[in-house]
Order: C-alpha cells, then sequence, then structure tokens
C-alpha cells in the first residue's frame, strides 16, 4: 500500500496498514442505492407474478 502526502508517495508502514484495515472493519455497511433498491422491488414483483 502506497501513502501520498504533498505529492511525495511512499510505502505505508504495518501499523498504517493495520490502521487502515481496522477503520474499513468499523465502517458501517453501506446503504443500497436508489437503483438497487428498485431492481429488488422489480425483482420481488416479477416473481410473485410468476405464480
Amino acid at each position: 500500500m502506497k501513502i501520498c502526502i504533498n505529492g511525495i508517495a511512499r510505502d505505508a508502514t504495518p501499523e498504517e496498514i493495520a490502521a487502515v484495515e481496522q477503520a474499513t472493519a468499523q465502517r458501517p455497511a453501506q446503504e443500497p442505492t436508489l437503483e438497487e433498491r428498485v431492481a429488488a422491488i422489480e425483482r420481488v414483483i416479477e416473481a410473485g407474478n410468476a405464480l
């Protein structure tokens, strides 16, 4: 993993990598987009009409 500060790129230390991984794991799940929600509703409607 690379770290870029003020245009200078360097390799990340193991501690920096661990901090990024921990922050990523603690981040809440992303909400579905409007398109994903509409697609899910359409799948349910189509499945109901197929019966």
